[in-house]
């Protein structure tokens, strides 16, 4: 009788932990499903006819559909134009959206087929820099200090970077800059693209592969580059 007593305890203890996520991801599910109640929301009203509502979803992912027009145009004025014609054929047909997939999602697939398109149709043949004058802000302040030497170290880095990323194909390009500049995860990625996740997984590591064998050639290492941020 104690046996199965303890026994039952303990699966019990299992199932009931199991059951109970920390904290912090308890305060990630909770803003994840806010955002997505709140695109809903706005998407719903948009449909019925309120501009306001579509204008706040506007204001909401123009900065992120700017910086992934801008990572894959490389000059500000096609990202701009692509956002502004994304937001138009968005907006034409957000009353057939049914929310298969998030807003966030949906859009951000307008906006990289755009890109795509424009960048094919002008042969725009160079990912931006991501020091480019053009460039968006970046979302993190650099640290002072840093040595001329150092900067030009980086530049130069960067210049190969962006060499290198154009000689990968575009299909894996395409989902290392939505991964890399706009942090959109693997599930969001595999819907934009309607691909699986793995072969978004394997597109990334064939980019990452790409750039570590430039960096491998530099005598500045990725872990020298990452601990001049702190």
């Amino acid at each position: 009788m104690e046996t199965g007593n303890t026994t039952g305890h303990g699966m019990s203890g299992e199932r009931g932990s199991a059951r109970e996520p920390s904290d912090a991801m308890q305060r990630v599910f909770s803003q994840v499903g806010e955002v997505a109640s709140e695109d809903a929301r706005l998407v719903s009203a948009a449909q019925e006819g309120d501009r306001d509502a579509f204008a706040r979803l506007f204001e909401k992912y123009r900065g992120p559909a700017y910086n992934i027009a801008f990572r894959f145009l490389g000059r500000r004025e096609d990202a701009l134009d692509t956002v502004q014609e994304a937001f138009g054929k968005a907006f034409a047909a957000v009353g057939s959206f049914r929310g298969g997939a998030s807003f966030k999602t949906w859009f951000f697939r307008i906006v990289t087929n755009c890109s795509l398109d424009l960048r094919r149709s002008r042969a725009v043949r160079r990912v931006a820099s991501l020091d480019s004058e053009d460039a968006p802000d970046p979302p993190h302040p650099r640290s002072e200090g840093v040595t001329p030497l150092r900067a030009a170290e980086r530049h130069e880095l960067k210049q190969r970077i962006d060499a290198a990323l154009e000689e990968i194909p575009e299909a894996n390009r395409t989902a290392f800059v939505l991964f890399a500049i706009e942090g959109v995860s693997y599930k969001e990625i595999a819907e934009i693209l309607n691909i699986s996740i793995g072969t978004v997984m394997s597109r990334i590591f064939y980019a990452r592969q790409k750039l570590q064998r430039i960096l491998s050639d530099q005598q500045l290492s990725p872990e020298d580059e990452n601990t001049d941020g702190n």
